[in-house]
């Protein structure tokens, strides 16, 4: 007998990894995976800062809502041009206005910002896992993968910092993601009311306005309505309309702080790319790793050269 077959035979293999589990196993080793993220994060990762430190805007711009209601931030943050003495859509306003609203429950505490935000996307998709192993059943296979996932730390930190928007959209895509295998399955019915149609619109909104470039998500969401859903054409109607709603009231609120309707922000990737943004070269400066080789002014140190690494580095 050949070794590869001898040794390798999915015969034996496959019912090790197909043998039937209980959904609710998987559900209580993500709680407990969910249980020991919001335990080890904080342990390895330092946010016990005030909000108005979380990273990348988000911060500044959650202390100006709680201090005046609006995204205006003064100085601004990111843009660089004569004249402008406040920015007012340099962030995506769900974010902002969610820690602005935590800052009344728990304090001026990013970590306890951190932990209430993790707490309540987490429970929201454990509900949706579950439900999702009702539909497809679970075996052991399945119990691998997802507490391959959910131990992995690089899940661990991202569902959980409030440093960026990956915090929120990691959990919420993996939720619209549910929603819609549901619905092609033709198993909604397996999922709560609450958790078909509204959660479908809700969850959608939520998406796009954590993230301006998660448009190409709510497009895709606008064919998926259309396409897939089996409803009411007045009721696909109804609720294409409602998706529409957080687009109008983020450009109507732009337009009314600004004189311009934009559906996205300052820093988004497009202004980015188009130039509309003086202080793009200190998001992409001109050295970069990509283009370091073959430039003269850029070399292995001899160090470096010696030990055959590749790094490269630019001598100014």
């Amino acid at each position: 007998m050949p070794i590869r077959k001898r040794h390798f035979d999915t015969l034996r293999i496959a019912p090790f990894f197909t043998h039937p589990v209980s959904p609710r196993l998987i559900v209580a080793v993500l709680i407990a995976l969910t249980a020991l993220k919001l335990l080890i994060v904080p342990a390895f990762y330092n946010f016990e800062i005030p909000v108005r430190e979380i990273g990348f805007g988000f911060g500044a711009t959650a202390q100006a809502v709680a201090e005046t209601g609006l995204t205006a931030v003064c100085p601004p943050l990111f843009l660089d041009a004569p004249n402008l003495h406040c920015a007012v859509v340099e962030r995506m306003p769900l974010i902002p206005y969610l820690y602005a609203g935590a800052m009344k429950l728990v304090g001026d505490n990013a970590l306890r910002v951190a932990v209430l935000k993790t707490a309540i996307l987490d429970l929201l998709l454990l509900y949706f896992v579950a439900r999702w192993l009702a539909i497809v059943g679970a075996d052991r296979f399945t119990l691998m993968l997802i507490a391959f996932v959910f131990a992995g730390p690089q899940y661990m930190l991202h569902s959980f910092s409030p440093h960026y928007e990956e915090g929120f959209l990691i959990q919420l895509l993996a939720i619209l993601l549910v929603i819609q295998l549901a619905y092609v399955w033709e198993r909604e019915n397996e999922l709560a009311p609450w958790a078909r149609l509204p959660a479908y619109i809700a969850v959608n909104a939520a998406i796009y306005l954590a993230k301006s470039s998660m448009i190409l998500v709510l497009m895709w969401s606008f064919i998926f309505l259309a396409r897939f859903m089996r409803l009411r054409t007045a009721l696909k109607l109804s609720a294409a309309l409602a998706m529409c709603v957080p687009l109008l009231l983020w450009g109507g609120y732009t337009k009314y702080m600004t004189g311009h309707f934009a559906i996205g922000t300052s820093i988004d990737g497009w202004n980015l790319f188009l130039g509309n943004n003086s202080a793009t070269l200190d998001f992409y400066p001109r050295y970069t790793v990509d283009i370091l080789h073959g430039d003269q002014r850029a070399r292995l140190r001899p160090s470096i050269r010696r030990k055959g690494a590749c790094r490269r580095v630019a001598d100014q």
